[in-house]
Order: structure tokens, then C-alpha cells, then sequence
């Protein structure tokens, strides 16, 4: 969306009430805007974009009272007023993309084209070589902190082993930057890109009632309100900034997962993961999580009220064992049947990343 910075009639100050809201823009001119290019193909597919980069903290209403709509109302991207949160997450995104770019541009060869066992893997380099780099050009301290920056790269998706059969390691082993990454797209791919994931392991289970399970591909919502702070994800909620309106279709909540980990990763001597026991023991509501994904199962969901987030369980964690069963390798609704059958006590061992383990 960068080149909508350069649309100088697009974004703009404007003023309402006698009040000036810098760099903003109104949303039935970016609708509009968006058609004409190309970014979209017509007014419904246009908003529903607008939302998913809104529901990202890309863009939001100047006084954060409403949802993208095609409608008289300014909007303003979150890097224009200095309010785009500053997670982990993204700063891993931006450090990415940023060892990625200055890689392309440098002439060292450490990203070439690598034959392996007869096969030729383009576009790849050595995990030591990178390690190497970051050291020599992008001002690792040591090597620990570069083998650590190219373990999270990795963790979220960004580089990935040739055949996704190592975690990264600094040795010979061969790595690339995922296919896509760095690519530019247009605005659409963002939409065919969670259609994509849809249509994949994300069903779910809620544990909001022990004697009920709610489970679904297309849409998902927790089958019983535990206490007023818990909202549905489906579309029913009564808080504008949480539902889906309808005539936008119907949306599947993403997953909490950055990157998606194998059983094999988990098991692995050098993963970076830990494991932890945990305790829960039912209200008379329920236990309060959502569990989703197939082999391994993770935590998607945690009512802040609810008995499993006292206990100590948090999103995105893995379930190795339920009540001393092995689930590592099982798929949600295996892992369902196993927790429903608990009666109420929950013995859980959970892997969670090292980093926050103590947290």
C-alpha cells in the first residue's frame, strides 16, 4: 500500500467539527481508489480488505469509533500518526524483510544456487554462511545472538530448511527465504491468501461447556458466553469493533500461530521448545480454552476469567499429554474426546517457546 502514500489527493489533512485530522483519507474514496487500480474488484471485496488491514492495526478510524466502511468517515494507516504497535512479532517481520533486502543487494554470494544430492535448490545458502554474514554485515554482537536471530526467522515463517526437515542449525545444512517473501503483491492476495488458510486444519473446539462442543471450518465462536467478557468470534457479538457483518461474508478468525511447528519439531533435541505441567480444574462453566490444528493441537483461545488462564495456560502453546495420554501426534477432535472424558480435572503438559517459559 505504500503507493497510496504517493496519491497526494488520496491522503491528506482534513478537517470536520472545526477539528484538523492529519494525513487521513475517507473511505468511499479509497473504495473508489481501489477499484480504479486494480486492487480490488468491486465495492464489497474492496471494504472487506480494508477490515483485514484494520483488524491487523494497519489503518483505523481517526477516533477509533467505527469499522472500515464505504462511507464519508476518515481513516488514517497507523505509520502516519506513529500508533502501529510495535510487537515482536512485527520487528521479527521487519528484520526479515530488512537481512533479506540487504542480502539481495550484496555481492558476497552467500544467496546462490546449491546442489544438494543431485538436486539443485535455487536461491538457498548455508546456515553457517548467513551466520557468518550477519556478523561480518549486519552487526551481530556474537555468533550466539545471529544462530538466535536465524532460529526465530525461521519460528515465524520467514526462512525455512530446503526440505523442512531441520530447525536451523549453523552448519552446512541449506536454507531459503520462503518463496513468496519480499515479493510485491497486490492487495486481493491478502484475501485469496486467508481463503487459502480457511481451507485448511482450522477447525476448532471450545471448551466453554464440558457436556458441549461446538466445532466448524467456516465459522467459529465459543458455544456458551463464559461471563461478560467473553465475545463471539462469528459475528453475533454486540461490539461493532468485533463482528463480521454479513453482507461481507462470512470470515474464519486466524490462527494465533506465527508459523506453523511438526510433532517432529517439537521431539527434536534442539528445539526450542519446552515443556511445562499445568493443572486445571473445571468451573462449573467450563474449563475456558480453544483448542484447534491437527498433530500437533495448540491453544488458540484463553477466557482470561476462566479457570485455564488462572492455571497458567496461554495461546499458542502445543499439548504434548492430557491426563498422562501422549496427544502430540493426535488431531483436535481426538484431543476433544480425551479432555471431555477428564470429568472435570485437566493434568496438562503443554510445550511452550523457552522465551516464554518464564513468563
Amino acid at each position: 500500500m505504500e503507493h497510496v502514500h504517493n496519491t497526494t489527493k488520496l491522503i491528506a489533512d482534513r478537517r470536520y467539527h472545526l477539528r484538523t485530522y492529519n494525513n487521513c483519507f475517507i473511505g468511499n474514496q479509497m473504495v473508489s481508489w481501489l477499484i480504479k487500480t486494480g486492487e480490488a474488484p468491486d465495492k464489497i471485496t474492496a471494504v472487506l480488505l480494508m477490515r483485514i488491514l484494520q483488524e491487523n492495526d494497519i489503518l483505523h478510524h481517526v477516533c477509533d469509533d467505527h469499522l472500515f466502511k464505504d462511507e464519508m468517515l476518515f481513516y488514517r494507516f497507523r505509520k502516519d500518526d506513529g500508533t502501529f504497535p510495535r510487537q515482536k512479532d512485527s520487528a521479527i517481520f521487519v528484520k526479515g524483510m530488512q537481512i533479506f533486502h540487504s542480502l539481495q543487494s550484496d555481492k558476497s554470494g552467500v544467496i546462490k544456487d546449491h546442489e544438494d544430492q543431485g538436486q539443485v535448490h535455487k536461491s538457498s545458502f548455508l546456515g553457517s554462511e548467513l551466520v557468518d554474514w550477519l556478523i561480518s554485515q549486519y552487526g551481530a554482537h556474537s555468533r550466539d545472538i545471529a544462530i538466535q536471530d536465524c532460529r526465530e526467522l525461521l519460528e515465524n515463517g520467514i526462512i525455512r530448511h530446503v526440505t523442512d526437515d531441520h530447525h536451523f542449525k549453523d552448519s552446512n545444512l541449506l536454507y531459503q527465504f520462503k518463496e513468496d517473501f519480499g515479493d510485491e503483491r497486490k492487495l486481493i492476495d491478502i484475501l485469496r491468501a486467508k481463503r487459502t488458510d480457511s481451507q485448511g486444519s482450522n477447525s476448532s473446539t471450545s471448551f466453554e461447556a464440558t457436556s458441549k462442543i461446538s466445532t466448524g471450518k467456516h465459522s467459529y465462536y465459543l458455544e456458551q458466553p463464559r461471563r461478560t467478557s467473553a465475545r463471539t468470534i462469528s459475528g453475533s457479538s454486540t461490539d461493532s469493533q468485533d463482528q463480521s457483518v454479513s453482507e461481507y461474508g462470512e470470515t474464519t478468525p486466524k490462527s494465533v500461530l506465527i508459523a506453523q511447528v511438526t510433532a517432529e519439531e517439537l521431539e527434536d533435541e534442539d528445539s526450542p521448545y519446552v515443556k511445562k505441567y499445568i493443572k486445571v480444574v473445571s468451573d462449573s462453566v467450563g474449563y475456558g480454552f480453544v483448542i484447534r490444528g491437527d498433530s500437533p493441537v495448540y491453544i488458540q483461545t484463553v477466557d482470561p476469567s476462566g479457570p485455564a488462564a488462572l492455571a497458567g495456560l496461554k495461546v499458542r502453546q502445543y499439548l504434548y499429554s492430557v491426563n498422562d495420554k501422549l496427544v502430540l501426534r493426535m488431531n483436535h477432535r481426538e484431543v476433544a474426546k480425551i479432555i471431555l472424558d477428564g470429568n472435570g480435572f485437566l493434568d496438562l503438559v503443554v510445550m511452550t517457546h523457552f522465551r516464554d517459559a518464564s513468563l
